[in-house]
C-alpha cells in the first residue's frame, strides 16, 4: 500500500491505541477521513523539537536516531511532549498506510532543500492542492 518498500504500517494495537488517542474510529480511507485524521493529529500533537531531543539522549541515542512509533505514540497520548517533522510523518505515515491509504513521508524545503519532512498521499488519482483540517 506504500510507495516506500521499507515503510511498514503499524501493529493493530498501535493503530487502536493511536485512533484512540486522536478520538477518532477507523474508516475507510477518503478525502474526508484523512481531514479528520490530519486535524486530529494536529490538535493532539504538539510539533515541538524539545522532547524529542530529550527522548533521544535518554534512549543514548543521537537526536536523528530511527524512530520508534511505539515510543512516539506512548509519549504523545501521555502528554510528554510532541515531535518534529521526521518523527510525526513517519509514525503518521505509518498510522495511514495501516489504514489502507496510499503514503510516505517526502523531504521538503524549509530553510534548506532537505530540511523538512511531510506525507504524500495518493487518494487514487485525485489531484487535490491542499485538504483543510
Amino acid at each position: 500500500m506504500t510507495d516506500d518498500p521499507t515503510l511498514e504500517g503499524l501493529p493493530q494495537d498501535l493503530v487502536q491505541r493511536y485512533l484512540r488517542m486522536l478520538g477518532l474510529t477507523q474508516e475507510p480511507p477518503s478525502l474526508e477521513a484523512l481531514a479528520r485524521l490530519t486535524r486530529a493529529h494536529i490538535l493532539a500533537v504538539p510539533f515541538e523539537n524539545v522532547s524529542s531531543i530529550l527522548r533521544a539522549r535518554a534512549g543514548g541515542g543521537a537526536p536523528a536516531s530511527p524512530v520508534d512509533p511505539e515510543t512516539e505514540l506512548d509519549a504523545w497520548a501521555s502528554q510528554r511532549g510532541g515531535g518534529v517533522c521526521f518523527e510525526v510523518a513517519d509514525t503518521f505515515s505509518r498510522l495511514l498506510i495501516a489504514l489502507g491509504y496510499r503514503a510516505h513521508p517526502v523531504l521538503c524545503e524549509s530553510s534548506f532543500p532537505g530540511s523538512h519532512q511531510a506525507i504524500l498521499v495518493d487518494l487514487g488519482g485525485e489531484m487535490k492542492s491542499r485538504v483543510r483540517a
